[in-house]
Formats: C-alpha cells, sequence, structure tokens
C-alpha cells in the first residue's frame, strides 16, 4: 500500500509532517470506512484486491486474508452488473477519479448499499474508499481518501485532512480540501487554534485530548470564515511523531449526502401527486397528536373528504385530467390550514384532515368552508374547458370512547358514508 523506502518531508507551518507509512495505515485502520487497493490485470478487465483494511473487511464480512490476492470478480461476482468494475477500468485508463453513487449490491453471500469513490494512485493500483450505507435510508455518499506519500494523500484524497498539535491544537498541516471546505487560504490556517476552524463548540472539550477517546468518529458542522455552514464527516485518531502527540483529522463533506437524505424523507413522508403527507406520514403523526391530546386533556378532531363521483370525472375527461382535480383540492384545503394541522391522502380520492387542538364545532366550519370553497372551483383543462367537483365530508371528535387515531378515522369515514347516503356536498357529523 505504501512504500517502504524513505519518503520525503517538508516543514509546513509550525511542525513538520513525517512517519508518512504509519500516518497512513492508522489513519486507514481507524477510518470508518472501507478502504481497497487493487492491481489492475488483463488490460484492466479485472483487478487484484493487494490490501483491504479492517472496515472493508468488516463490512464485507469476510477475514482480509480471504480476499487479498484475489480477483475483484471472483471476491464479488455481481460487481459487473453493479457498475463499479466499468468505472473502476475507466479511472485505471484515464487516471480520472470518479465518485460512484449508492447503489445496492448483492450476490449469494452479501448484499448491501454501496457509495465508492475510485482513485488512481501514483503507483498504478487504484484505490477504492466505500461506505456501507445500507442503515442509512441505503443512499449516500462514500469517504473518499487516497494513498502513497502522505503528501500525495493530503493533497489526492477528497476529503478534508487537517494535522493538529494534540497539546496546542495548533494547526501544523492542512490539504486543499480542507481549505476549500473552511473557504480560507493556507496561510491564514497554519499555526492558529483548529477551533477557529472546526468544531468550535468542543474548544475545551476535544473528545481525544480532554475526553480521552482513542478515536472520535462523527458527524459536525463546519463553520467556514464565510460564515456558512458545512455539514461533515468526521474521524480524529491520535499518533505519535518523535514522541509528540498530533492528531490526524479527516472531514468528509457530506453536503449532498444530506440533501439526499432529506429528499429520501420527503420521498418517505410525500404523496407524490398533490405533495401533502402520504398515508402511513399521517398515521404516524397523527397518533402522535392524539395521544398528546388525550395525555394533556386537548380537543381533537379529525375530517375526512371523498370526491363524489371522482369516477366519473375519471371517465369522461380521463386519469390526468383526474389527477388535476386531486391536485387542486388538495391545494385548496391546505390553503385553509393552519400551519400546524397535518393532511394526508389516505388513497386514491380520500383525503383526512387533523385540524390540531380544533373543537368539534371549529372542525365543522372548517369543513363546511372546504366543501363550500371547492363546488365553487373551477379546475382548467387544456383544451378550454373546466371541470368542477363536489365533496362529502365526515367529522368525529375525540372522545372517552375513542382509543387510538383509527377508530377516530372509522368514526369520521361512518359520518362520510352517511353524507354520501344523504346525498353528497354535504358535511356530516360522527354521531350527528
Amino acid at each position: 500500500m505504501v512504500s517502504k523506502g524513505p519518503m520525503n518531508s517538508r516543514d509546513s507551518g509550525t511542525g513538520g509532517i513525517h512517519d508518512c507509512e504509519a500516518m497512513c495505515r492508522t489513519m486507514f485502520e481507524h477510518m470508518i470506512s472501507g478502504v481497497a487497493i487493487y492491481q489492475a490485470i488483463e488490460e484492466g478487465s479485472d483487478f487484484i484486491i493487494n490490501w483491504f483494511n479492517q472496515t472493508a473487511a468488516d463490512i464485507e464480512q469476510v477475514e482480509r486474508e480471504q480476499i487479498i490476492g484475489k480477483r475483484l470478480t471472483e471476491a464479488f461476482p455481481r460487481v459487473r452488473e453493479f457498475g463499479l468494475l466499468e468505472v473502476m477500468r475507466r479511472v485505471w485508463q484515464t487516471g480520472v477519479a470518479e465518485s460512484f453513487p449508492a447503489k445496492l449490491y448483492a450476490d449469494s453471500r452479501i448484499q448491501g448499499w454501496r457509495e465508492n469513490y475510485v482513485c488512481k494512485l501514483p503507483s498504478g493500483q487504484l484505490m477504492t474508499i466505500y461506505n456501507d450505507l445500507t442503515d442509512e435510508k441505503k443512499a449516500e455518499e462514500a469517504l473518499q481518501e487516497s494513498e502513497a506519500s502522505l503528501k500525495t494523500i493530503l493533497e489526492e484524497i477528497q476529503m478534508g485532512i487537517f494535522i493538529v498539535d494534540a497539546e496546542t491544537h495548533q494547526i501544523i498541516d492542512i490539504n486543499t480540501k480542507a481549505l476549500e471546505m473552511i473557504e480560507a487560504e493556507k496561510e491564514d490556517v497554519l499555526g492558529h487554534v483548529c477551533h477557529k476552524f472546526i468544531c468550535a463548540a468542543e474548544c475545551g472539550k476535544c473528545p481525544i485530548t480532554d475526553l480521552h477517546l482513542a478515536v472520535d468518529n462523527a458527524e459536525r458542522v463546519i463553520v467556514t470564515t464565510r460564515g456558512n455552514l458545512v455539514p461533515v464527516l468526521k474521524t480524529v485518531t491520535k499518533i505519535f511523531i518523535h514522541g509528540r502527540e498530533q492528531l490526524v483529522e479527516s472531514f468528509l463533506d457530506i453536503r449532498e449526502r444530506k440533501a439526499l437524505e432529506e429528499s429520501l424523507r420527503i420521498m418517505g413522508t410525500t404523496d407524490y401527486l398533490t405533495g401533502i403527507s402520504n398515508r402511513r406520514h399521517f398515521m404516524g403523526t397523527g397518533q402522535k397528536e392524539l395521544s398528546r391530546a388525550q395525555r394533556y386533556g386537548k380537543s381533537l378532531s379529525l375530517i375526512m373528504i371523498d370526491f363524489d363521483r371522482f369516477k366519473d370525472i375519471n371517465d369522461t375527461y380521463g386519469h390526468a385530467a383526474g389527477d388535476e382535480v386531486l391536485k387542486a383540492i388538495a391545494g385548496l384545503c391546505v390553503g385553509q390550514l393552519r400551519e400546524s394541522d397535518i393532511m394526508g391522502r389516505m388513497g386514491g380520492e380520500e383525503f383526512a384532515i387533523l385540524p390540531l387542538e380544533s373543537d368539534q364545532e371549529q372542525a365543522i366550519q372548517l369543513a363546511e368552508r372546504i366543501r363550500a370553497s371547492a363546488g365553487e372551483l373551477a379546475v382548467p383543462l387544456g383544451d378550454g374547458q373546466s371541470i368542477g367537483c363536489t365533496l362529502s365530508i365526515g367529522v368525529s371528535s375525540l372522545s372517552d370512547t375513542v382509543e387510538d387515531l383509527d377508530q377516530l378515522l372509522k368514526k369520521a369515514d361512518e359520518a362520510l358514508y352517511r353524507a354520501k347516503e344523504a346525498g353528497r356536498n354535504r358535511v356530516v357529523l360522527a354521531g350527528g
């Protein structure tokens, strides 16, 4: 992995960087990411696994001795379908490092979501750095590092790296990526206390030097010199160079991962068509609010909405037009609600609303406003036509006989059914 021969070093700022091999191995062995080194064979059609760190072995559930020396396609038989082999070939041929987005790998032995970063080392070998993202909604970014000498690693790795004096917390060295992350120039960073740029909240309670942890792996937020907030995945470990303690601090910018997490969160909680909560999210949030109302003796009502003769709309104008009507009514309802109120699509053309801390009379008034507004709504079609619709609505309220949200929904649904039987386009109170 790292050259056994002497490695050049030069002083930088207030300290020097030495013993690169020990530092690299220590950093890689303590990384929470998997790291693997490959040697190309057969003109890059396959790769031999030369080195695996312990994290990689743990992720793949193998002993390192069982995998080092094997072909990549033998160790991971679905790597072609996975798509990583093609990326590795391209990187080996061009020398241009690439990120491989999160994707599910599965073979007869193991499966899981992986996100990779592949780069070519000065030696001609390839290095992949990756994380198991299975437990993090199966999609995120991989940690990126490179290898060879300390200076090559510091500049090639796609992570911010700080070398910090453990006693004074002064920054001894920093790579270009870290400078980009904190939006600073190198001369403005070297020699300064690290808390000025990273983990300011940990000043005086450093997990390594003050709390005496062996390794610090955690998410943090860096405040750049321009005041921007950058979420990072941080790994810090302590090493000894010429008898003096130093900290190797690595930071991975996870803004894209956080954005992906938020996107996945929205996808998992939002109805794709209307933009309101889906049934599962509505039920989960609604049950919490019902329990809170019961605990503190608060009022709570539920409004159940169903379109009248919605099938006729789909049959006459088509499902695309029906979708436009659904979106229009959802928007109309949201416009009538407070920010704290909860609304969800329960399936098909049924909506449910929890107007928080609303008693029975307030819920009926809200339902009537929605019903009346819907009756006046004309949803335009592309050919100049418009569609109107009416709503049947059932309202139920929290009482001693209601134990959970399912019962509250059932009572509202029964009231809704009676509204349909009574001629539609009306609001009916459960039990009324």
